[in-house]
């Protein structure tokens, strides 16, 4: 693994090797250095909320798209263990 570059930026993992290591390495795989992406999001959508009548139902969207994220995801999960089985 190189030198972080400079300036803000982030990084996604996507293979399951890969998001094993970077949960096994905190120090090298940190937000400390800059801004969270989620939290921003979170930020971003409750501003919103605020500033617009009825956005309470809009704080809401995060919450609903990562429930949608994980029910796909454990789809998927299920699908890929029943074929392996085969």
């Amino acid at each position: 693994m190189g030198a972080w570059p400079p300036g803000p930026g982030h990084w996604a993992v996507f293979r399951h090797a890969d998001v094993k290591h970077v949960l096994r390495g905190p120090a090298e795989f940190s937000s400390h250095l800059g801004a969270h992406p989620a939290r921003t999001r979170v930020r971003a959508v409750i501003g919103r909320a605020v500033r617009r009548p009825n956005g309470i139902e809009r704080a809401a969207e995060p919450v609903r798209m990562t429930s949608n994220l994980q029910n796909g995801l454990e789809g998927l999960t299920v699908r890929r263990r029943s074929v392996s089985r085969a």
